[in-house]
């Protein structure tokens, strides 16, 4: 990784954010949170154990534990640790990413994300993913649009048989004015 490089990784799983700093907790490079963007800062209950695609659904399964979590903003966190220009958030989280994508509506105004890259659908049938037209709707008053897509994955069933239909993709989008090259 490029010396110039800062990574800053969000996790709410108290798990997963331990291995992440196992990992990585040496780099200076790379700073790790334990705590997830939202569209709001705050306090809210975290469900952990689950597949349903957003942890903070409130779930009725077995074996669920629940944890409280310091939530913020992307602004408010950009803001609080002198954070100007992000070149490139990845945002994957589990069905809540127009939150997070939300909660970064400041620096979006202001023009200080250049790239950002979301997990998304354009299958009707995925609840599961946003729909990359409700991301194009949201991000279109910013100047921003789809620069490219990567990462295609196809709808499996529950015996791993794939079907003939892309079930999600990593779409990344741009600010329109620059349309800079990757």
């Amino acid at each position: 990784m490029s010396s110039d490089i800062e990574i800053q990784s969000f996790e709410p799983v108290p798990e997963t954010c331990s291995e992440l700093h196992e990992i990585y907790g040496g780099d200076d490079r790379i700073h790790l949170d334990q705590i997830p963007l939202s569209n709001k800062s705050g306090v809210a209950q975290f469900t952990i154990g689950h597949n349903t695609g957003n942890p903070f659904a409130k779930d009725d399964f077995k074996n669920l534990r629940s944890t409280e979590v310091k939530m913020a903003t992307g602004d408010d966190y950009c803001l609080e640790n002198n954070i100007e220009v992000i070149d490139f958030p990845k945002i994957d989280a589990a069905g809540y990413d127009m939150k997070v994508l939300s909660g970064f509506g400041g620096m979006l105004a202001d023009g200080k994300i250049r790239y950002s890259q979301i997990e998304c659908t354009s299958n009707v049938d995925n609840r599961y993913h946003h729909h990359m037209g409700n991301i194009l709707s949201f991000l279109a008053p910013y100047d921003i649009s789809l620069h490219s897509l990567a990462e295609t994955k196809f709808k499996d069933n529950s015996n791993g048989v794939s079907y003939n239909q892309v079930w999600f993709r990593n779409a990344i989008f741009a600010r329109q004015k620059e349309m800079p090259t990757l």
